[in-house]
């Protein structure tokens, strides 16, 4: 009885070959990713901008005149039946409201906390904020932003 060896060879991706047949089309691959760039720099020119604007609103004091069931409410659970819960554990506005608009401008406002946030940046001596150094990365990259 004849041994069945199944070939393997047709199976693999040879690596080398790949690599070959894509420095064969380098030029090609170079000028297409060219053209995508200076398509997609010419589209963002002229793009319209969206913003968006959203909004937190949030009980300034928490209506207490109903039953007090946050005892009851893993029993609840298993029962299948969802009680209502405080809001005055709400981490999770919490964290949104952290990041809002009116936090960010007090901040800002806040003339003493900006320096100790940025001290890397705050100059003492001039009392203003100056420019870190640029490397080579940075003034490459303002140089083709400006072409």
């Amino acid at each position: 009885m004849a041994e069945f060896k199944p070939d393997f060879a047709d199976n693999e991706i040879d690596l080398r070959e790949l690599f070959a047949a894509l420095w064969r089309g380098k030029w090609l691959i170079f000028s297409l990713c060219c053209v995508a760039l200076v398509l997609a720099s010419i589209y963002l020119r002229g793009a319209e901008r969206k913003y968006t604007v959203s909004m937190t609103f949030k009980p300034v004091i928490e209506d207490s005149s109903g039953p007090n069931l946050a005892g009851f409410g893993g029993l609840a659970s298993l029962a299948g039946v969802s009680l209502p819960q405080s809001g005055s554990g709400d981490f999770a506005t919490y964290r949104t409201l952290l990041r809002s608009e009116e936090v960010a401008e007090r901040v800002i406002g806040a003339t003493e906390l900006l320096p100790k946030i940025f001290k890397n940046e705050w100059d003492a001596q001039q009392a203003q904020f100056r420019q870190p150094p640029r490397g080579v990365l940075g003034r490459s990259l303002s140089g083709l932003k400006s072409i």
